[in-house]
């Protein structure tokens, strides 16, 4: 029966506790419901596209100006969730792209659609760094990595549940239905969640208010019922100072993993998401049919959920080591794309899942990653500042892509200009896999036992 308990021993136990798994579950959900507003817009083109009578490369902007608010929101809701809890940002981002995303229904031109879709992509970038953080905060030290990537399983669901809504209620309603369910959903959620999810205690216990500390105490004693946490245990805060402050993503050995974690984001997203923006387009300019660039998008979706928990297995056992070829074997993939118009529909959709499981599942690695290599008082402003450097190749790629295409760029040429940027995500993946073993790992050969002190 301890009189007081650190933070980080809450967090360190050795099995999934029954209010862990609920944190992942209801992660899992909120992961889904945020990427279907993210993808939504990329099944909604090309209706857009032939109604508005608008080029390839307007529509270009709308996908990067949507970025740029995941930039915008992941920053700055990976601040504020450190300052004012993860639950209440999460529920404020999705109130937000939940009410934006109904009136992207009332958007009658390009400007409108541009402003608020950005306003979009404020919440729906708002919400995912603190989901991560919840997601790493309430796993055991084991299973963190995973505990995310499973949460980018959500995601992955979400984003087929954004296809299956266009191939079955687009045609017959129009694109506007896509982002009706894009609005209500979301608002329904944030209900459940108001009731149903525990709020950080790392964040109740650094409050300084008694009710938060009972708080943290109770969701303490369900995190870790085996060590008898009674209502006058006090759970203590062994990070350090709370003030936050950006050059604490800098201090010590962060400042280098900081670094590369960013360069390898920008390199990964500017590929992923030039991809993910424009591959139903440019599967039907290859002589595919609108059902085959569908399932093919779906494929690479579902590729990149087993490959990211596949790759969360290897890290959190053995360290980045085994995960550094993985962007390496998406190149040929992702430059084959480009010569299998003509082909075998069975040859596209072996390349698109090749795709997912090498280039898409080793970024949704990356987020478990980055969660473990900040402590716990920053690791939504480290998330959040790691999550805005993956919306910078979120902004350029489709940007990229939309104008190569416009400037008459084959196929072939598009896909092998967007497989460069990976080359640069292998050399710092590389880099990164020495100081992740040294510094987060403890350079230990199995599961780590210890959080690191930064």
């Amino acid at each position: 029966m301890p009189a007081s308990i650190s933070v980080q021993a809450v967090g360190d136990g050795a099995r999934i506790s029954p209010i862990s798994k609920r944190v992942m579950a209801l992660m899992f959900v909120v992961t889904m419901i945020d990427a279907y507003d993210q993808i939504a817009m990329t099944f909604a083109a090309p209706s857009l596209i032939a109604e508005w009578g608008i080029d390839k490369a307007a529509m270009g902007h709308v996908f990067s100006v949507q970025m740029f608010g995941l930039l915008v929101g992941g920053i700055g809701f990976g601040v504020l969730g450190d300052r004012i809890g993860r639950k209440l940002s999460i529920i404020l981002g999705m109130l937000l792209f939940g009410l934006l995303s109904l009136a992207t229904m009332a958007a009658a031109d390009t400007t409108q659609l541009l402003v608020v879709r950005f306003l979009v992509g404020v919440g729906v970038g708002g919400v995912l760094p603190n989901a991560i953080a919840l997601s790493n905060e309430f796993a055991p030290k084991h299973f963190r990595v995973t505990a995310v990537s499973l949460m980018y399983v959500g995601y992955v669901c979400g984003a087929l549940g954004s296809g299956a809504v266009a191939a079955w209620m687009l045609p017959r309603f129009g694109w506007e239905v896509i982002f009706l369910v894009g609005g209500i959903v979301p608002i329904l959620l944030v209900v459940v969640l108001i009731f149903a999810l525990p709020e950080s205690v790392h964040y109740l216990a650094t409050r300084g208010s008694d009710k938060k500390q009972a708080e943290a105490t109770r969701i303490a004693g369900l995190m870790r019922p085996e060590l008898e946490i009674t209502p006058q245990t006090r759970i203590v805060n062994d990070t350090g100072a709370e003030k936050l402050a950006l050059r604490e993503l800098f201090a010590g050995p962060l400042k280098i993993m900081t670094i590369l974690l960013w360069l390898i984001y920008v390199a990964n997203s500017t590929t992923s998401f030039a991809l993910l923006a424009w591959m139903p387009i440019m599967i039907r300019d290859l002589g595919f049919l609108h059902g085959a660039a569908t399932l093919s998008t779906s494929l690479m979706f579902a590729g990149a959920a087993i490959g990211g928990v596949v790759a969360a297995r290897f890290t959190d056992r053995a360290g980045l080591g085994p995960v550094v070829l993985m962007p390496a074997i998406g190149i040929p993939f992702m430059v084959g794309l480009g010569f299998v118009g003509g082909g075998s529909p069975l040859l596209l959709y072996l390349v698109s899942f090749g795709i997912g499981f090498f280039v898409a599942g080793f970024q949704n690695n990356l987020h478990g990653v980055g969660a473990s290599i900040y402590p716990a008082r920053i690791r939504a402003m480290g998330v959040g500042w790691a999550m805005g450097a993956n919306r910078v190749g979120g902004i350029i790629g489709p940007s990229l892509a939309g104008y190569l295409m416009f400037y008459g760029f084959s196929s072939q040429a598009l896909c092998i200009a967007i497989s460069i940027p990976l080359l640069v995500s292998v050399g710092a993946v590389a880099m990164l896999s020495g100081l992740y073993h040294v510094h987060v790992r403890g350079g230990q050969a199995g599961p780590p036992a210890l959080e690191t002190a930064h």
